[in-house]
């Protein structure tokens, strides 16, 4: 089965000892792993083990003393390709990622310890075949990722071809929606598991697959249990509202006041979330940074005046159940009231001069009780 893996790392000569591209180039052209070379490489280099090694060593020393000698690249080949189709693949990826203007050489690893495991090292010389400025860019941000791209899209293309269904993606289980711990790479270690010798990977792999294993067992049980409340559940059942998962604690509380206090349920609310409410010996008190209100049973007094508190007091009143309404205050306040009392839906009763009176009293009362808790809490 393919997978995806590309691992993409530098070799300068400030950030490595000397020597450091020579090994490199040494330790993936071995004869034991490599099986074959390919890549296009500046006139009078031959695609071969000692003369890789010559001209690596030649542009570590010709070099200035801060460049980037190389760019190394490990890429997982799928074992759905035959090695002539593998051989194709990097080609497609080197001379796109290139634009064939620049040197670079593959060893591909895919005969004994590594035939089950296929894949190459290819090794980038940013250097312009004429004029030796970049072309690929890999010291900018975002140029892993960029390879990370084009090799996805170089599998799956290859994988197309052939008529293999399956494909590779470079994103995470988390990005593509799979709730499941990812395993980790085993590279030369599943070798070693093979020969039941244990690895840290290995270790680490099995334990991926263990809390894999209870991740499905948990959501097979939680899918039956769903199934069967569901069953049982009675008809016509009076139940509390849900437990709004991510809602803060402060939120709730107002929910389950306002539906207590009020005797409908008020859970996602704008007065809940837009007013703090207080219980008092007055009535139910809604504050927030414009101003309040106060549910004085039998009437309810704004604070202030303004549009904010209107239309939350009409909420109130709907909740209560009122469909005509007594307005008093002086005549701009009534008039705003009582334009959008009638948009809200309700009827207004005309203003006896007793009523007015008696309203200046119970605003004149709450605004008192309203700065003597101001006084108390500072």
């Amino acid at each position: 089965m393919a997978i995806y893996h590309l691992h993409h790392g530098t070799i300068g000569r400030s950030t490595h000892v000397p020597g450091t591209a020579r090994a490199h180039t040494r330790y993936i052209t071995r004869e034991s792993a490599c099986s074959v070379i390919v890549g296009e490489v500046p006139d009078g280099i031959a695609l071969s083990r000692k003369s890789l090694l010559w001209w690596m060593s030649d542009c570590e020393t010709s070099d200035r003393v801060n460049a980037r000698v190389v760019d190394k690249v490990c890429v997982a080949l799928p074992l759905e390709l035959s090695r002539r189709d593998r051989i194709e693949l990097i080609r497609e990826f080197a001379s796109g990622m290139s634009d064939n203007r620049v040197p670079w050489f593959a060893a591909i690893h895919d005969i004994g310890e590594d035939e089950e495991n296929p894949h190459a090292h290819i090794v980038f010389r940013d250097r312009d075949f004429v004029t030796g400025k970049r072309v690929m860019n890999t010291s900018t941000k975002g140029s892993t990722e960029r390879l990370r791209q084009a090799w996805e899209a170089a599998v799956n293309d290859a994988l197309c071809r052939k008529g293999v269904d399956n494909r590779v993606s470079r994103k995470s289980n988390e990005a593509r929606g799979i709730d499941a711990v990812p395993a980790v790479h085993l590279g030369p270690a599943e070798h070693m598991e093979e020969r039941d010798v244990k690895t840290r990977r290995g270790e680490m792999n099995r334990r991926i697959r263990k809390a894999n294993r209870a991740l499905e067992e948990a959501r097979e049980i939680a899918t039956a249990a769903e199934d069967a409340l569901r069953l049982i559940q009675l008809p016509n059942l009076i139940a509390p509202a849900p437990k709004r998962f991510g809602a803060p604690d402060w939120l709730r509380a107002r929910e389950d006041f306002l539906t207590r206090e009020y005797g409908a349920e008020l859970y996602g609310s704008e007065l809940a979330r837009y007013w703090k409410i207080e219980k008092t010996d007055a009535g139910v008190v809604f504050t927030n940074s414009r101003g309040g209100f106060t549910d004085l049973g039998s009437s309810i007094s704004a604070h202030n005046g303004n549009d904010a508190e209107i239309t939350a007091m009409l909420a109130v009143a709907k909740l209560k159940g009122w469909t005509m309404l007594h307005i008093s205050g002086s005549p701009e306040f009534r008039a705003r009231a009582a334009a959008e009392a009638r948009r809200a839906g309700f009827a207004i009763a005309p203003l006896q001069a007793h009523d007015n009176d008696r309203a200046k009293r119970l605003a004149e009362q709450v605004r008192v009780r309203a700065r003597q808790r101001g006084r108390g809490r500072s």
